[in-house]
């Protein structure tokens, strides 16, 4: 069972740089799963949940950024 993490409804994580300077920080996403590189692909649903607070401070915690199992 592997988590992904999905930007509203139809984009799927495949970018994170989090960086010092807030003004640096990108996020990049894809509608399509095999976008998805493998370090944005988690089997542990701790390492995704980590990930997935990253990015909703990235988006002031909007809720609609969510983990979604990919079985």
């Amino acid at each position: 069972m592997n988590y992904l993490i999905m930007l509203g409804n139809e984009e799927y994580l495949t970018g994170l740089n989090v960086s010092e300077n807030i003004e640096e920080n990108t996020v990049s996403s894809s509608t399509k799963k095999e976008d998805v590189p493998k370090e944005f692909i988690f089997t542990n649903q701790s390492d995704a949940l980590a990930t997935l607070e990253e990015v909703r401070s990235l988006f002031n915690g909007d809720e609609g950024i969510r983990v979604v199992l990919d079985v």
